[in-house]
This record gives C-alpha cells, sequence and structure tokens, in this order.
C-alpha cells in the first residue's frame, strides 16, 4: 500500500512513466521524489524486464496463471498438506560425455530484502569448472528468485562459452516452466521468457529437476552469497563454502 501523497505525477498516471524504456530501469530520481524513503526501497526491489514485456493479471493457484474454481478448489485443499512432504535421497549425477552441467540455487534474506544466487559449473567428470555468487536487492520471492537464479546460469553459461549444456534446479515449477512450449503465466514471466530466449545460444540444451539433496552445492553458495559482496566468479577454483562436499 502506497501512504505517500503523489502531487508530482497527474493521478491518473501509469507506473510506465516511473520507468526508463531506454534503459530499462526505474527513474530513481522522479521516484525518489515521489515516495517516501521505505516505498521507494520497495519500488526498487522490483525487477524490470529487459524484454519489454506486457503487464499481466496473474493467478499463484496454477502454473499457466490462469484462473479456474478448479484450481482455487485443489488450492485450498494443497494447504492443509502443504507440510508433509518426503525427505529426498537423490544425489547429482554428472552429465554426459563432453556436456556441462550449471546447477543453481537462490537463498533469500527477507530482512534485508536480499537474495542470493549460487551457481556451479561442472564436466562431465564431475570437477569444478567455474562458480559464481551473486546477491542483490529484490522483492524476495521465492518463484522470482529461483527463475532469476535460471536466468543468471544461462548467462553465465553463455559468458563462459560453453556448447552442450544441463540446466539444473532444485524448483520443478521454474524447470516446468522453462521446458513448456507455450507462454506461462507467472510473477516470474519475464525472468522465464529471456531466460528461454538466451537458451539458443547453446549448440545444445536441456533442463533437469533434481531435488534439494543433489542440489546442495548450489545451495550452499547460494546462502554463502547472503554474506559476501554482491559478484564473486571462480574459474577452476573451489571455494571454501563448498570443498566439504567435493
Amino acid at each position: 500500500m502506497v501512504l505517500s501523497d503523489v502531487k508530482v505525477l497527474d493521478r491518473r498516471a501509469k507506473v510506465a512513466e516511473l520507468i526508463d524504456s531506454n534503459s530499462k530501469s526505474w527513474k530513481r530520481e522522479l521516484v525518489n521524489q515521489i515516495f517516501d524513503d521505505a516505498e521507494a526501497e520497495a519500488i526498487f526491489r522490483i525487477l524490470i524486464s529487459s524484454l519489454n514485456s506486457k503487464d499481466k493479471l496473474i493467478w499463484k493457484g496454477t502454473h499457466t496463471g490462469c484462473f479456474s474454481v478448479r484450481s482455487a478448489y485443489h488450492m485450498m485443499k494443497e494447504r492443509d498438506f502443504a507440510n508433509q512432504g518426503s525427505p529426498s535421497s537423490e544425489v547429482w549425477n554428472p552429465p554426459p560425455f563432453n556436456w556441462y552441467k550449471i546447477n543453481w540455487d537462490g537463498a533469500i534474506d527477507k530482512f534485508k530484502g536480499l537474495i542470493g544466487i549460487g551457481i556451479c559449473v561442472r564436466d562431465c567428470e564431475g570437477h569444478v569448472v567455474a562458480t559464481l555468487r551473486h546477491n542483490k536487492h529484490m522483492y524476495p520471492d521465492p518463484l522470482l528468485v529461483e527463475s532469476y537464479g535460471a536466468l543468471q546460469a544461462i548467462k553465465f553459461g553463455i559468458e563462459l562459452g560453453l556448447g552442450q549444456v544441463i540446466f539444473e534446479g532444485d524448483s520443478l515449477q521454474v524447470i516446468n516452466n522453462l521446458k513448456a512450449t507455450v507462454e506461462v503465466w507467472s510473477s516470474a514471466s519475464m525472468f522465464v521468457s529471456e531466460a528461454k530466449e538466451l537458451s539458443s545460444c547453446f549448440a545444445k540444451c536441456d533442463f533437469s529437476h533434481v531435488r534439494r539433496n543433489g542440489n546442495n552445492i548450489a545451495h550452499l553458495l547460494a546462502k554463502n552469497t547472503l554474506t559476501i559482496s554482491d559478484f564473486i566468479v571462480t574459474i577452476e577454483e573451489v571455494p571454501p563454502c563448498i570443498s566439504s562436499l567435493l
């Protein structure tokens, strides 16, 4: 809820007037002029699509973002069983010969409004080729963070010049969204759309789901990211925070 009395813009003004269409970023000076510090900080945590994606009204009860009475009923029923998930014994498996596997995960510090992304690149023998740790102030929504992490993992793979890559994460919803052949509506659609578009840069690319036990390295990297500087990349070097797992 916005409590500030907006006087700088017309009351019928739209959010687009607060966005610089060239840089795809918030007009920080204008936002700070209109809103108080807390409101402005909350606005700046909302990331803007680099693809000029249109706004959509999204229903969180389905993977497609479209509302149905049936989905509302199931959503209500699922809440009764939300805490009854079973533990997983799945482990990380290496990719095929001449392929690379990139695992990613996200971590959240709700108090600071900070998210952390951990990315680990390994070859077909399981050797760590590279890692990336990146934190950012943004809205701490799990789906948003995992989707943003997928996008960063793909960008990292492109920067490393990899050809055949499997991208693996522990969010089944994000993996399904990346594999979907039709547009999926969600709060993270802009990240998913860009990730799918960039995935065409690889000679071969696939997306794979793994349970948390098989994604421990990326998970620890993400957790560690919340305590360090905003961006750290290692090449053929294992960060201390994951050395015990290798």
